[in-house]
């Protein structure tokens, strides 16, 4: 799928709601939700809006900790 937008298209919520995840754990901020394209018809992340709130449910936002601090370590042992 390709948009003129440029920006990743998502073919479905479950994959954007996954993209929305990890982008969160990897950045700790950035993207805050998504929204279906209306010249492409494919979803995408965007940072205006409010949180989505399946990012903000107990068990992502333990999952987003816990994928943050994983990649923190891992830098920490690239660098070494």
């Amino acid at each position: 799928m390709n948009c003129s937008s440029k920006k990743v298209c998502y073919s479905s919520p479950e994959e954007v709601r996954e993209a929305l995840l990890q982008a969160r754990s990897k950045y700790r901020n950035g993207p805050v939700s998504f929204y279906k394209c209306e010249f492409c018809g494919a979803f995408h992340l965007t940072s205006k809006g409010n949180l989505d709130e399946s990012v903000l449910s107990d068990e992502n936002i333990k999952r987003i900790e816990r994928e943050s601090e994983a990649r923190t370590w891992e830098e920490r042992f690239k660098k070494k």
